[in-house]
């Protein structure tokens, strides 16, 4: 008995006592630490009244998921600082964050713009080509075939070109498809659009008075507009190969729609000023958006193509202080509009009430013998972008300021990149991604240039001028235009010695 007693008396002893000690029987580098329980104070007691309730509803859940964002983001350094990482390790883990409600949209769109803005900060001139002896007016990237390009001229001329035709291993010079030769002056290509099932078919709005579908081999040439009037001209094109529908707006504020059949929809007056651009929207097909160069309240319009009867028909006007040249929507969640002023406004508008989001001040000022600069938005991510054109008016302006590609973030306005070639001082009017979002294609005066992420060890022979199959046309691979320029410098100084 009294052994069972003892034995008794242990037990619940074992039970009074907690042993805070690692008893594991895996060996751990922390079995050192004895770990002591905190002492739990007992809560005071109070009475419930209306500021205690309060204070209960004025908790903010938002302030607890940015505490738990703070663990997420921060990492601690060996001297035991905390510094907060300025881009994201894992892409995967803010996504699931994202889709958790743990992190904001805002940082999941930074974490998305990041990468691209890396990529695009690699990009150099990797070609340069001047078929033209006219400004370059129009560009277009095929959305089924991410190498092939095309450009249209002030004269009419248009190019086919296949930008992923290596010239530094290879005798073919056949870096364009084909040509189609323009009218000459008159022949303006005012927009350029690609046919999604035909590669070698371009739909084009020129000032010749005509909307037309263009063949390079020409087999299929088709006229579907055509005004026959020099004072009657086609301005923005665009085509929803979805809807089988096909847009055109003239410099009489006129808009027409047809079938690709070619059979006319309707004709109506939507803007007092010339329409200079048009667009679907991808995302809702029976959406569109159309500019005017007059200005004011209904410089910008959203239509619904199912409910068109006049001009005050609009779903939306969205007024600018000047003239509009492009406004297009965002192609990876089709819910952002992006417009560019013809002088120093970039604006972006949010579905689905077309709500300002942000005007971002930028320089691009319009005048007679410059084509209109158009900001466009990257494929990959709605990252908006426009060249520069430096005005010495600009609040902020500095001396010698470079003739760059801005990009932007669109919810914040911030600048994100000043792409730029060193030595190229002209103008860049028209840029546009391919959809893979590897290459970039630009108009500068009457050059083309293919913008790509420069190798990182880049042979000398690469660096070279190579003769193509149009006759008088060369491809100018990796040119170095600081380089060129240094060596004219010497030339002007030996002549004056």
């Amino acid at each position: 008995m009294e052994d069972t007693q003892k034995r008794s008396g242990r037990k619940r002893k074992v039970l009074v006592e907690q042993n805070y000690n690692s008893d594991s029987d895996f060996e751990s580098d922390n079995s050192h630490i004895k770990f002591v329980p905190k002492k739990t104070e007992p809560k005071p007691r109070t009475k419930k009244t209306k500021q205690t309730k309060e204070s209960v509803a004025t908790s903010n859940p938002i302030q607890e998921r940015e505490d738990i964002l703070q663990l997420v983001w921060t990492c601690k350094t060996s001297n035991g600082n905390q510094i907060r990482s300025s881009k994201p390790n894992n892409f995967l883990n803010i996504l699931h964050g994202y889709s958790s409600g743990i992190i904001k949209k805002g940082n999941f769109s930074k974490a998305a713009t990041y990468p691209v803005i890396e990529n695009v900060s690699k990009f150099g001139v990797s070609r340069l080509v001047t078929p033209f002896d006219r400004r370059v007016t129009a560009l277009a990237w095929h959305p089924q075939h991410p190498s092939l390009a095309a450009a249209g001229s002030k004269g009419g001329d248009i190019i086919l070109w296949d930008s992923n035709h290596s010239t530094s291993h290879s005798q073919n010079k056949n870096h364009f498809k084909s040509m189609i030769q323009g009218r000459g002056p008159g022949g303006s290509i005012q927009s350029l659009k690609f046919d999604n099932l035909h590669h070698e078919r371009v739909y084009t709005a020129s000032i010749d008075g005509t909307v037309t579908r263009h063949d390079f081999n020409g087999r299929d040439t088709k006229t579907y507009l055509e005004t026959n009037d020099w004072e009657r001209w086609y301005t923005g094109l665009d085509i929803s190969f979805s809807g089988r529908m096909l847009v055109a707006g003239n410099n009489k504020g006129f808009v027409t729609l047809l079938s690709l059949e070619g059979e006319k929809i309707w004709d109506l007056k939507l803007h007092k000023a010339k329409c200079n651009f048009v667009q679907f929207s991808e995302r809702q097909p029976w959406m569109m958006v159309t500019t005017s160069t007059g200005g004011g309240a209904g410089s910008v319009k959203v239509w619904d193509i199912r409910n068109i009867s006049d001009k005050k028909s609009a779903l939306k006007e969205l007024p600018h202080d000047k003239a509009v040249n492009s406004a297009y929507f965002s192609p990876v969640t089709g819910d952002k509009l992006l417009t560019t002023d013809q002088h120093s406004q970039l604006r972006v508008y949010q579905a689905p009430n077309f709500n300002l989001l942000q005007t971002i001040p930028h320089p691009h000022r319009q005048f007679q013998h410059l084509t209109a600069i158009k900001a466009c938005w990257h494929p990959l991510a709605d990252i908006p972008f426009a060249g520069r054109y430096p005005d010495p008016k600009f609040p902020g302006y500095e001396e010698g300021e470079m003739r760059t590609i801005d990009f932007f973030c669109p919810e914040t306005g911030d600048s994100l990149l000043h792409l730029h070639q060193p030595g190229l001082q002209q103008i860049i009017s028209l840029s546009q991604f391919n959809p893979s979002g590897d290459c970039l294609l630009s108009g500068m005066g009457s050059s083309v240039l293919l913008w790509q992420a420069r190798p990182e060890n880049q042979d000398q022979e690469d660096i070279r001028t190579v003769e193509t199959n149009l006759e008088g046309v060369s491809v100018q691979q990796w040119p170095e235009f600081k380089t060129k320029k240094k060596v004219q410098s010497k030339k002007v100084k030996s002549l004056t010695a």
